[in-house]
């Protein structure tokens, strides 16, 4: 059997008065909005102009607009959402943390996990 992964993103907690969140970019959102969300509303359109939110989202989509599709997960969220990838659906999932400024970002993995590797719900107290 195929295994299928999903990358997340981690955002804020640089201190503790940032709110920490998670996303989840491109198809991998699309993916996470109808399966979690039940709908694309749960998307957010980052770039591309005016009257995107009307198209149908689909793959060629974005190779023919410059915009990423996200959506924003809470910490409880994605702990749900991951928990169900990896022990029901058997996905790989990875997690990523920046490091640097906003204007030059270094993304580096902090996390992955797959059916194998279910210790990632054990190591992943609510701090991921």
């Amino acid at each position: 059997m195929d295994c299928h992964g999903i990358m997340w993103f981690l955002k804020g907690g640089g201190n503790a008065q940032q709110q920490v969140y998670y996303t989840v970019h491109g198809e991998d959102a699309v993916f996470v909005a109808t399966e979690y969300y039940g709908t694309l509303a749960a998307l957010t359109y980052l770039g591309g102009g005016e009257g995107l939110a009307s198209q149908s989202v689909s793959p060629s989509l974005f190779s023919k607009v410059r915009v990423v599709v996200v959506v924003f997960c809470g910490v409880n969220g994605f702990i749900q959402i991951v928990r169900d990838l990896l022990l029901n659906r058997r996905y790989r999932v990875e997690v990523y943390s920046s490091s640097g400024n906003q204007r030059q970002q270094n993304w580096t993995i902090i996390k992955k996990g797959s059916r194998y590797h279910v210790f990632f719900l054990m190591s992943s107290n609510v701090d991921l």
